[in-house]
């Protein structure tokens, strides 16, 4: 042991936000940081100090301490404070890929402007479980290697983990406490108010010495001290320093960080044996006396609301704000919007901490959250409304100036040629017929195309004498009214692009208006038979669907031959738990019966035919936790499902609605697909996951049992011998499939529950009175799933159309019909943003197994296309491309990144 180093890394483990608010917590930091600070400057403690691996710790004292702005600099050049490399520790699987990339980016960014690098340390100390990309998107960072504790059972100490690339990354797995193994064992943290003496210290810290060493064969040892919002203590200091310089001390202690460490075993990788591959979600397995690890699977549905905001929100600035913002600046002279952008991915990263996020905090914790949410939002939908109408104001005019101009985006990289609604705003002064004797007035209008033909249109529903307003920079707003119609109509949608709508007044009637009426108009009907071809059926010649005298729903896929039943059946089951775990209860009554109160038919045209259907699913109001059984008291939980059909669509388009009037409980929905499969498939991040079915036979033997829910981002599909389903749900990230004949897929809606850290119970997570809104489609599946597909319709689903009406056009120079960008080939496109002026970045990955290729065409005056990394760095030099035409190949599930240049004058 003589020749051995140990790296002593003083840490600390900072959730912003857990048991106490983050204010709370915030004056705890500020106290602590003051100290280590004082503690670095006058030579008491060696330094360096870590910061957990995130940097937001940082911004947060310097709010409160901007005097020490300039010291802080000074450590962190000085290589005394390591920054980084997160912005906020997440959770892996309730953050999109997106937004780990920009958490990573923002940790550098914060990093270097306090004038430090960011770590090259992987620390993902505490994560619930590590999803398969995680060691590509690291090493797209330069991070070098990973410490992690939870979602393996491995013993060893160090293993090298394969990521779904392949991409390989040494691991530092945590001992027995995992981070917090030194505090405890050493500084004994976990005896609340203890004070070890001098001697007992030394003791403990001899036998960690000792047992982390014969934990490895490595010629370095880790000392990790970073403990839960745990404090310096000057007292551990001292006795390591004693140690260290003991001439007699088997082991060299030098004060380091996780860096240096990493670079001290990379040397050493090939003495690495044990090998993982891809996600680490492994239950615990040992008992707690080995290790007391835990994946905690539950928070993927806790506070659902929450689930959804944040999905909607990286949705938001993915989908729409960064390519249409870019695309407004390029050429519609639009003003760069990075700092807002920025601000808006700034408030949504700071709800991403695992303990935020993961819906296992305190009530207030959660509540600041949704102002979060609200701050993003607020951001994201007004650059994105800017945008838009800076570019539809700049389409060229069209042959005739008549009537009101509507333009239509699309934020898909592929066109879009299917039935769309929208909402047409009208003047309320334009003509207006009624059919029969006038019981409706409808306003009557033409809608045309680019080319100036004429669209048939199905009206759905209209709302009279809407305010609106208009802001001037010099004058006060402009208030006005229009008319709201509703209408479904076939159009084509070019790629990630937009085409223009013109909306004419219809023809008007003949003979005079009555003073006291509104100018009348012939009426406008179009051809078109409607889709409801019965009481509860309809059919779009493609899919039949019929609902059940219980509510459940038949699918007839009559192209392949097959039949679903009993889809959406609803289930119910007690969950005593918490934001960490679903709990149930021995008595949990399971409940899958519901009463359906009626059918009605919402829409039935050619374009869009709707069902409505309202159910009555009666539960127990709440837990008993004195009998510990369901309350036999019952409740109706009132569920409504509107099912909508496209003409020659293969998909079935589902709207659930709820409010949840019962407490203590779990509510599912149920998709039997009849597939004999083994294993199905779900996205990730940057990836799509193979799973088996059924939990592992030794489960029994497991300390954490493994539970049937599994993560999702957007999908999960099942097929096995000529069927199967596949539901798209973005925003809910819990699915399983029930190892049962059926192989039904179920998807959670809620978990009710009242436990929260450290207190007697909370109201809010149990979410009673709460509205929520569900959108998910339903595919029956013929061959396998087509991944690049299924990631498309996801995309699809959570993005929609947008659209943007036209009352003062600058008519410029832009085309009528125009598309900023083309994906061609089985890839998914992730990413398009203004990187810097005149340089577009834009990341696709491959989420098959297998290599895959495609080609990115940009409608814009390309120069040349480079390589960067994930980090944002050139990679290689910048190659010249034919035709504004990239051609990509992609490595399996190879994540790739690239610059686009723009010459000087785009169009």
């Amino acid at each position: 042991m003589a020749c051995r180093r140990a790296h002593y890394v003083l840490s600390t483990h900072w959730d912003r936000e857990w048991y106490r608010p983050f204010q709370h917590f915030r004056y705890a930091l500020v106290a602590l940081l003051d100290t280590v600070l004082d503690g670095l400057n006058n030579g008491a403690l060696p330094g360096p100090f870590t910061t957990d691996g995130q940097a937001v710790l940082l911004e947060d004292y310097l709010e409160v301490r901007p005097e020490r702005r300039e010291q802080i600099v000074t450590l962190a050049a000085n290589g005394k404070l390591v920054i980084g490399p997160w912005y906020v520790a997440p959770d892996e699987f309730l953050s999109g890929g997106e937004a780990l990339i920009r958490n990573l980016r923002r940790g550098a960014h914060v990093a270097r402007q306090l004038g430090g690098q960011p770590s090259r340390a992987g620390l993902v100390c505490d994560q619930f479980g590590h999803i398969g990309q995680l060691p590509q998107l690291l090493a797209g960072f330069g991070i070098h290697g990973i410490l992690l504790w939870r979602g393996t059972n491995e013993q060893a100490r160090h293993f090298r983990w394969y990521g779904s690339d392949g991409t390989m990354m040494p691991v530092y797995r945590f001992g027995r406490v995992g981070y917090c193994s030194f505090a405890f064992d050493v500084r004994r943290a976990d005896l609340s108010g203890s004070s070890p003496t001098r001697s007992e210290l030394t003791a403990n810290l001899a036998a960690f010495i000792a047992a982390e060493a014969a934990a490895t064969s490595l010629p370095s040892i880790l000392l990790f001290d970073g403990g839960d919002h745990l404090a310096w203590d000057p007292q551990v200091t001292e006795v390591l320093q004693s140690y260290a310089a003991d001439p007699a001390a088997p082991v060299e202690i030098v004060f380091s960080d996780l860096d240096s460490y990493l670079d001290d075993i990379l040397p050493h990788v090939d003495m690495i044996t044990t090998e993982a591959r891809g996600e680490l979600r492994e239950p615990a397995l040992p008992p707690r006396a080995e290790n007391e690890q835990y994946l905690i699977p539950g928070v993927l549905s806790s506070r659902i609301d929450l689930k959804l905001a944040n999905a909607a929100c990286e949705q938001l600035l993915t989908q729409w704000v960064e390519p249409f913002t870019a695309w407004a600046h390029l050429v519609a002279g639009a003003p760069d919007e990075a700092a807002f952008l920025d601000e808006g991915w700034r408030w949504l990263l700071l709800n991403h901490p695992h303990d935020s996020l993961g819906g296992c905090s305190i009530d207030l914790v959660h509540r600041d959250m949704r102002y979060r949410y609200s701050q993003c939002r607020q951001i994201g939908e007004l650059l994105t409304a800017q945008a838009l109408q800076r570019l539809a104001a700049a389409v060229a005019d069209s042959d005739s100036n008549q009537g009101r101009r509507l333009v239509v985006f699309n934020p898909l990289p592929v066109s879009v040629q299917e039935t769309v609604e929208l909402t047409i705003e009208l003047p309320p002064d334009w003509p207006a017929f009624a059919e029969f004797f006038g019981f409706e007035s409808l306003p009557a209008f033409r809608i045309y195309d680019a080319d100036g033909h004429e669209i048939p249109y199905q009206r759905l529903a209209q709302h009279r004498q809407r305010t609106r307003f208009t802001c001037f920079p010099h004058t006060f707003p402009d208030v006005y009214q229009v008319d709201e119609v509703k209408v479904s109509l076939p159009l084509s949608l070019p790629p990630l692009g937009y085409t223009t709508l013109t909306v004419q007044p219809g023809d008007l009637d003949p003979l005079p208006a009555h003073p006291a009426r509104r100018t009348p108009a012939q009426p406008i009907r179009y051809p078109g038979q409607g889709m409801l071809i019965g009481e509860r059926r309809i059919s779009n010649g493609r899919l039949t669907v019929e609902v059940a005298h219980d509510g459940t729903l038949t699918i007839h896929d009559l192209v392949h031959g097959q039949e679903y039943q009993g889809l959406l059946e609803l289930s119910d089951d007690a969950d005593i738990g918490d934001g960490w775990y679903h709990g149930p209860a021995l008595a949990g009554n399971p409940t899958v019966s519901s009463t359906m109160l009626s059918v009605s038919v919402i829409h039935n045209g050619p374009f869009l035919t709707t069902l409505r259907v309202q159910r009555q699913l009666l539960v127990p109001a709440n837990f008993d936790f004195n009998l510990m059984q369901r309350a036999t008291h019952l409740v109706e939980l009132p569920v409504t499902i509107d099912l909508s059909l496209r003409p020659e669509s293969d998909r079935l388009e589902i709207q659930l609605y709820l409010c949840n009037t019962a407490a203590d409980h779990r509510l599912r929905l149920l998709f039997p697909t009849h597939a004999p499969a083994t294993t199905y498939l779900a996205d990730g991040a940057f990836d799509v996951v193979e799973r088996a079915i059924s939990l592992r036979p030794d489960n029994y033997r497991y300390r954490e049992l493994e539970v049937e829910t599994r993560p999702q981002r957007s999908w999960t599909a099942v097929f096995a011998d000529g069927r199967g389903l596949a539901l798209i749900a973005p925003g809910l990230l819990e699915t399983a499939v029930l190892d049962r004949p059926d192989r039904a897929i179920a998807l959670t809606l809620l978990r009710s529950t009242r436990r929260t850290v450290f207190t007697d119970g909370e109201p809010d997570g149990l979410l009673l009175n709460t509205e929520l809104h569900y959108r998910m489609w339903l595919l029956p599946l013929s061959a396998t799933p087509d991944r690049a597909r299924l990631n498309l319709l996801a995309q699809q689903l959570a993005g929609g159309i947008q659209s943007v009406h036209c009352r003062q056009p600058d008519y410029g120079r832009l085309p009528r019909t125009a598309s900023l960008l083309v994906l061609e080939g089985p890839l998914t496109l992730s990413c398009l943003r203004l990187a810097a002026t005149r340089r577009i970045e834009v990341r696709v990955f491959n989420p098959y197994e297998t290599p895959e290729s495609g080609k990115l065409h940009l409608a814009l005056p390309v120069e040349a296309a480079q390589p960067i990394t994930l980090a944002g760095e050139a990679l290689a030099p910048p190659q010249p491309l034919t035709d504004r035409t990239l051609h990509i190949h992609c490595g399996p599930k190879e994540i790739q990144s690239w610059w686009f240049i723009i010459g000087e004058e785009a169009t």
